[in-house]
């Protein structure tokens, strides 16, 4: 069995960075398979969706007295159901990976699929619970969201790494962040304050880059052709480095609640890994060859 140490702030902050940088590889991995996946169901129907309006005669004859309509419907429904289904696979996938990151445990990108798959249904009623919860917090008063926010920060990590059902996860969630609850909640602000920064920093970098692409624009002597090459590299380093960003902020947020899931449990609970209580690639294997 592995022992753990309790953490302050900086130790939690620390661990958050090493869990992200060191897995930063399959994230990645993780994010092209979910998520890429989903920006381009989305753009395809966001593309479909601009021709049906592009090409509509009468908008409002074209759009509600005819197919046209339940075309949109139909292509609503699916981005919807895509953005459900991916999102929640994508959210459990990483959970998983930092925290058997964070356990010394070996991961791989099959287990945890077929793990998440097995979850898949807790995932969803355990979201939208939390995000409930969130909600309510918002209508009280606009600051209690926050509070709620941390109430439920522990919900996926809870439903990934115990044998939980959606609404046991909210329970369990409650019942870890409610120990210590103020020194969470400013460790929460803290850390959002940090993933703010990041995005004032990401901005500024996109400000540069789309000045940097409209200005040979302003310049005669350049070019047609030039211009065209010199502004299409810009973008393309500026979608690199957006994606790049995405990646790193999600990836980080995903390791500080992994962090503080099994912070909390070091605490108060005297948390030990114990490999046994831990599902192997083996006997996942073997669970769903049965099934």
């Amino acid at each position: 069995m592995q022992e753990f140490k309790p953490m302050g702030f900086g130790d939690v902050i620390d661990k958050t960075f090493r869990l992200a940088l060191k897995n930063f590889k399959n994230y990645l991995k993780i994010f092209a398979v979910f998520y890429v996946t989903l920006f381009l169901i989305i753009g395809l129907i966001a593309l479909k969706a601009y021709f049906i309006y592009n090409n509509a005669k009468n908008l409002e004859y074209s759009l509600f007295f005819n197919e046209n309509l339940y075309i949109l419907i139909i292509l609503g429904v699916i981005g919807t159901f895509s953005a459900i289904i991916l999102s929640i696979f994508g959210a459990g996938v990483t959970t998983d990976l930092f925290s058997k990151s964070f356990l010394g445990e070996y991961w791989d990108f099959r287990s945890s699929f077929l793990y998440v798959k097995n979850k898949f249904w807790s995932i969803f009623a355990s979201s939208f619970l939390s995000a409930l919860v969130v909600l309510c917090g918002a209508l009280l008063f606009i600051i209690g969201m926050y509070p709620a926010a941390v109430l439920v920060s522990c919900v996926i990590p809870a439903l990934i790494n115990e044998d939980l059902t959606g609404s046991g996860s909210i329970k369990r969630s409650f019942e870890l962040t409610k120990n210590k609850f103020w020194s969470l909640f400013g460790s929460f602000i803290l850390f959002s304050l940090f993933t703010s920064t990041l995005g004032f920093v990401y901005q500024f970098f996109v400000s540069i880059f789309t000045f940097a692409a409209a200005a040979p624009l302003k310049f005669i002597a350049f070019s047609g052709t030039h211009i065209s090459i010199i502004t299409i590299a810009i973008y393309l380093i500026l979608f690199i480095a957006t994606v790049l960003y995405i990646c790193l902020v999600g990836a980080l947020s995903t390791a500080y609640y992994v962090v503080q899931y099994f912070n909390q449990r070091i605490k108060f609970e005297n948390f030990v890994a114990n490999p046994n209580l831990q599902y192997s690639i083996e006997s996942n294997d073997n669970l769903y060859s049965n099934n």
